[in-house]
Formats: structure tokens, C-alpha cells, sequence
């Protein structure tokens, strides 16, 4: 027999037992939804890809099997690029950069399209999960939570730019629900682990797409004034006082000429 720990109530462990339960129905839910909208693809996975004909899927496809080839044949950071502009070469940065690191063991593993399809997949479902994370939160109830995840995860945004014209840069879509979710629980009670998440989550939003990591600048610094929320500690005197700074010069570059 195991004996429960004198500080976890009966209560508080149903409480995480529920929570877990609903972050996987959601989850499930999310997938099967992603498997949906995609169709056909999920019928021939390893042939058909998702995106349309005439899209950016293509050099995002090649983007990733570049990054792979840089890496793991020429042992170079994938900048330097030898496959165009013979003999010159040059210097070429896939803006899907993260995406293209995450794709390396799928595609080893499965192949590149059905690690492509894994990938898009998987970006689908996490953005909503991530979101329902957020909003669970905030509202305490699963169902809500669930509809906003559906929300921001599904977008007509989502759907077209991202999925159906194949800019796979956008499908990064969990790491600002995470930022804030870090951010909040941060304002709520101070721990290392809800700072360094905050940091991990914007520096990955960066890689994955440097228009969500300026979504993040940008709702931090014009927000209503969440800095004086922050707990009395060294490192949130640092946010505060770098929000303030970012804020002095946005204005700066706005203003000037």
C-alpha cells in the first residue's frame, strides 16, 4: 500500500487527476479535428502532404530537408547554403528555422512527408492545447477553456495562412498562449520555474515565427500596467524595469524623422 502525502488532500488530488483527464479529451478532441480538416492526407500520409498545389509548402519541404543536409552532411550552421547560386553559394536563413529542427528526427524517422504531416499535426493540436491551458486558468471550467483552445487554435487565420497556403512558420502557435500562461501564473505566485518558462516559451516563439515573438513585445510593453503585479522579488523588478525600457524605445522608433 502507498500512503498519500500529509499535504495532498483528498480534494487536491482529484483536482490534478481532473485536470490532466481534460487536457487529454481536449487533446484527443483537437487531433481528431486536425486529422478532419486535413483530409484526405490522413488516408496516405507518407504520399500526400498538407497545402495546397501551387503554395509555400514546397520551399518550406526544402527549407527543412536543407537545414537536415547543412547539419548533418556539410557539419555547418545552415546559413551558408551550396545548393543555389553556383559557384558563389551565399547566405540563406530558412525563416521556418525551428520548425526545420523539430523535423529532422520526424523525417529520419518517418520520412520527410510524413514527418512534415506529423509536424503540422502536432502544431495544430499543441496551439489549441496551449490555449486551453491559458484559458483554463482563467475561467476554471474545462468546457470554456475548450472552446477557446478550438478558437485560437482552428482560426480561419490558422486554416488559410498557415495550413492551406502552407506558410508553416505561423503553426507555431503554442508558444504565446504558454508565454502568457507563464507570465500570469508568475503575477499570481513567484517560481523559478514559471520565469525561466516565460523566457523559454518567448525565445521559441522567436525561432518559430519573429512575428509571434512581436506579438509578445508588443501586448507586453502596451498592456494595461501588469508590472506593478509582479511579486517583490529581483527578477521581476528586471521585467518590469524592461518593459519600461521597451516601451521608451518604441516610442523612440516611432517618433523619430
Amino acid at each position: 500500500m502507498s500512503a498519500r502525502p500529509p499535504h495532498a488532500s483528498p480534494d487536491a488530488t482529484e483536482n490534478r487527476r481532473s485536470r490532466r483527464a481534460g487536457l487529454a479529451i481536449a487533446g484527443f478532441l483537437y487531433l481528431a479535428l486536425a486529422l478532419f480538416i486535413t483530409w484526405p492526407v490522413v488516408t496516405d500520409p507518407s504520399r500526400l502532404v498538407i497545402g495546397g498545389d501551387h503554395t509555400d509548402i514546397w520551399k518550406h519541404l526544402w527549407g527543412w530537408w536543407r537545414t537536415d543536409r547543412a547539419i548533418f552532411h556539410y557539419h555547418e550552421l545552415p546559413y551558408a547554403v551550396r545548393d543555389v547560386n553556383h559557384p558563389s553559394h551565399g547566405v540563406l536563413y530558412h525563416i521556418d528555422f525551428l520548425n526545420s529542427l523539430i523535423v529532422i528526427p520526424l523525417s529520419r524517422m518517418f520520412g520527410m512527408i510524413l514527418g512534415a504531416n506529423l509536424l503540422i499535426w502536432g502544431q495544430l493540436v499543441a496551439g489549441a492545447l496551449a490555449m486551453f491551458a491559458l484559458a483554463r486558468d482563467f475561467v476554471g471550467r474545462q468546457i470554456p477553456a475548450f472552446v477557446s483552445g478550438l478558437i485560437y487554435g482552428f482560426a480561419p487565420y490558422v486554416l488559410t495562412l498557415g495550413l492551406a497556403s502552407g506558410v508553416s512558420e505561423r503553426m507555431n502557435l503554442a508558444w504565446m498562449p504558454l508565454f502568457f500562461l507563464a507570465v500570469f501564473r508568475l503575477l499570481n505566485r513567484y517560481r523559478l520555474r514559471y520565469f525561466l518558462g516565460a523566457g523559454a516559451a518567448f525565445f521559441l516563439a522567436a525561432l518559430g515565427c519573429w512575428k509571434y515573438a512581436m506579438f509578445i513585445y508588443v501586448l507586453m510593453v502596451f498592456s494595461p500596467p501588469i508590472g506593478s503585479s509582479f511579486p517583490s522579488c529581483r527578477c521581476c523588478s528586471a521585467i518590469v524595469d524592461t518593459r519600461s525600457h521597451c516601451a521608451i524605445n518604441t516610442e523612440n522608433l516611432f517618433c523619430t524623422g
